[in-house]
Formats: structure tokens, sequence, C-alpha cells
């Protein structure tokens, strides 16, 4: 479901510096619905050249070996794959990390719950947040840790529904 707010956890994840202590690489790809699985291969592939050009023209298969080779000659990597659609964007960088004795890890965001599941069975699903907790968080935002004030409650549930409408929170 969009707008649940999968993009923005993800993007938390991958800007958490206490990530570096984990993983030697932190790559972010996004996908979409209209997808290559070149073109991923070669955003990967960015990531540890920064020298693209010279692969330009190389297969599928090659691009994925040059990945694999250089995963397996550094320390851990996590690669976030942003608004998945497909099984086969999964398949194919799965097969990137062949050999995975070093704890690499992908994580992956997606509408699909039927994706998410083929995934990982135990997928974590986010929901929208209730009316009552839309209120409180949006107290939190404007008040910290004080209490709204009684005369503001009605004008605050009237932004309230306007923040949710429009994402704003």
């Amino acid at each position: 479901m969009p707008g649940l707010g999968k993009t923005t956890l993800a993007r938390k994840i991958y800007n958490d510096p206490k990530l570096s202590y984990e993983f030697h690489s932190i790559v972010w790809v996004n996908v979409g619905m209209e997808y290559k699985i070149k073109d991923i291969y070669l955003r990967i592939l960015k990531f540890f050249t920064k020298r693209i050009e010279d692969h330009l023209n190389d297969d599928e298969d090659t691009l994925a070996n040059m990945i694999s080779a250089f995963i397996s000659n550094r320390g851990r990597c996590l690669i976030i794959l942003d608004d998945v659609w497909e099984e086969n964007v999964i398949d194919h960088v799965k097969k990137v990390f062949a050999e995975n004795k070093m704890g690499h890890r992908i994580v992956i965001t997606t509408r699909d719950r039927y994706l998410a599941a083929y995934v990982n069975p135990e997928a974590h699903h986010l929901k929208f947040l209730t009316q009552e907790e839309s209120f409180e968080l949006l107290v939190r935002r404007v008040f910290g840790k004080e209490s709204c004030p009684v005369e503001l409650v009605h004008f605050g549930k009237k932004l309230q529904y306007t923040v949710v409408e429009y994402h704003l929170l």
C-alpha cells in the first residue's frame, strides 16, 4: 500500500551511522515498476567501482559475477532494494550472494504482501496510524513532552486530518 512510509523507514536505516559498524558496504537501489535487471546490476556495481562506463556493454551474468567478486573481497554488504514489484528482482540480486558466508543482507520495500512473504515469511508489514495515534503524534511533534492545551484540541484534530491526508507528519 502506498504512503505508509516504507521508503522513509528504509532511508532511516540506510542513513543510520551505526550500520557502518556492521556493514562494510551499504548500497541503495531504487527499482520501481519498470526496471531492467542489467540497470539494477549497474547501479550496484557503480557503488563498488564508480566507473561503470567500461561495463555498459557487459551482459547480466558478467555484471553479477563482478558484483559477487567485489562483495566477496570486502566485508559484509547490505543492499536495500526500494519499491520492488516482482520476484524476478529478488532472484537476480540474490544470485550475486551465492556464497553468503559473511552475513550479507538484502532489505526490500514493496507494496505487495505476497512478494514480501516470498522473500521472508516473517516480513514486517506497516499499517496506517489510527486517528488517535495520528493525533498523539501531532501533539508530540508540536508540544514535545507537554500536553496539548484544551483550547487547541479541536483545532489540532482538524489539523490532524489535513496532516494525515497530505502525509505531512
